[in-house]
């Protein structure tokens, strides 16, 4: 599309070419025949200039090297950890790209940070611009950025180019949690997957029964055998492992808030806090709610099946 400075030189061209034609002036005819050139030849460079670029995108905390070993298990973010974004520009065809500007859109960074315009004033054949900006992760979610706008009117600002380019790049952010190293509610011995009495092997002595081979004689109660006359031993409530249970409220009208200072967010968070201390002690940890779209899985769960 022409600019305002493409339209202006045509104009002067055509007013130098009518000029010479009404005076018979041969500098007038030579000024307005390399205006035309000109003009022509922006048009015909800055044809298929954005065409040949190629954008790669990479996300990496700050402090990670610049090269990475493919071998290596990419790294996993969280609400509020900084995060590297770089975007490896390539000319791979193009003599020249010039005066080449864009605006990165970054969906999980804070509101007034997703806005990233760039410029790159000349990128040759074969050589690549590397971008990188610093922002912070600042909700959940699965996050997809949205294809990068390109515009240049290069290489003399007289037609703009526009180009729409899509680059993959999709990133996971799991809920913020607490690195917890006592909860008082879990330290108990008394705390049961399941309240009602199972016979077994625990400190806690529920009736007696009958004796039978193979039991030992410590579990005798005396009392029982002398009024009955026969051999009769405790039986003991099996204490089973500490379990921790967080039910959710998963309807929306039940939320309060918006965006990450929501009560369901905020929930998501004790939930994340609390399954990472119950999954480092060991402790079986299961999540509870009731949603059309989301069933909780019935088995405990693993510090991976909680983040996700």
């Amino acid at each position: 599309m022409p600019t305002r400075r493409a339209w202006a030189i045509l104009t002067l061209g055509v007013f130098l070419y009518f000029l010479g034609n009404q005076t018979q002036v041969g500098w007038l005819y030579i000024m307005a025949d390399g205006i035309a050139g000109f003009w022509l030849v922006a048009l015909v460079y800055g044809w298929g200039m954005l065409r040949p670029l190629h954008i790669a995108r990479r996300l990496l905390p700050p402090d990670a090297p610049p090269i990475v070993d493919p071998l290596v298990e990419p790294p996993t973010f969280h609400e509020g950890d900084p995060i590297r974004v770089t975007l490896c520009v390539e000319n791979r065809a193009a003599p020249g790209v010039f005066l080449l500007r864009g605006e990165e859109r970054c969906p999980f960074a804070p509101p007034e940070e997703q806005a990233q315009p760039f410029f790159i004033p000349v990128l040759l054949r074969g050589r690549q611009a590397v971008l990188r900006y610093d922002t912070t992760c600042d909700r959940r979610g699965h996050f997809h950025f949205p294809p990068l706008h390109l515009t240049s009117d290069g290489p003399f600002g007289l037609f703009l180019r526009r180009r729409t380019l899509p680059v993959p790049g999709d990133l996971l952010i799991y809920p913020y949690y607490h690195r917890l190293k006592r909860l008082r509610l879990l330290e108990s011995k008394k705390l049961p997957e399941r309240q009602a009495p199972r016979i077994g092997a625990g400190s806690e002595a529920i009736g007696v029964r009958e004796y039978r081979p193979g039991d030992s004689p410590r579990l005798v109660h005396w009392r029982s055998t002398a009024r009955t006359g026969r051999l009769v031993v405790k039986e003991f409530a099996d204490e089973e492992q500490p379990a921790l249970t967080v039910a959710l409220d998963l309807h929306a009208a039940s939320s309060v808030g918006e965006g990450k200072h929501a009560t369901f967010e905020v929930a998501v968070r004790l939930a994340a806090t609390l399954g990472y201390f119950a999954t480092r002690r060991g402790i079986p940890f299961h999540l509870a709610g009731l949603s059309p779209r989301w069933s909780p899985p019935r088995a405990a769960l693993s510090w991976w099946g909680v983040l996700n």
